[in-house]
């Protein structure tokens, strides 16, 4: 058995088991591990040992677990985070849908401040 106390136990136990989403490619889904708890299937969602039931298993239990799910196209977090990843990878992620218009609006606007160093 394995402890899963802290959000890194999930980055570590999906980069150990092949199922870490690249955030330049695959944005929503490595939002939503790194920002919830260590439900099961959602090592599944991904690499070698994916299921075709477990987003569903996932979404069932997640919704039970909490009131309000986050929004990440509502979260300063994601939109720090997105704009580390540069222009060329917003713009890739906003036309295959993985992040919303508006979201990409947000976090382009970031993008000067974090080229002056006004983001830490």
């Amino acid at each position: 058995v394995i402890p899963m106390d802290t959000p890194l136990d999930n980055i570590w136990l999906a980069e150990a088991i092949g199922a870490f989403p690249d955030p330049a490619r695959d944005w929503r889904l490595y939002w939503e591990l790194i920002s919830s708890p260590p439900i099961p299937s959602i090592y599944r969602l991904r690499g070698p040992h994916e299921w075709s039931g477990a987003r569903a298993h996932f979404d069932s239990v997640k919704a039970k677990l909490f009131v309000k799910l986050e929004d990440p196209d509502e979260s300063a977090l994601a939109d720090a985070m997105l704009a580390e990843l540069g222009p060329e990878v917003l713009r890739d992620l906003a036309v295959r849908g993985e992040i919303g218009a508006a979201q990409r609006d947000r976090v382009i606007r970031l993008l000067p401040q974090l080229a002056e160093g006004g983001m830490a």
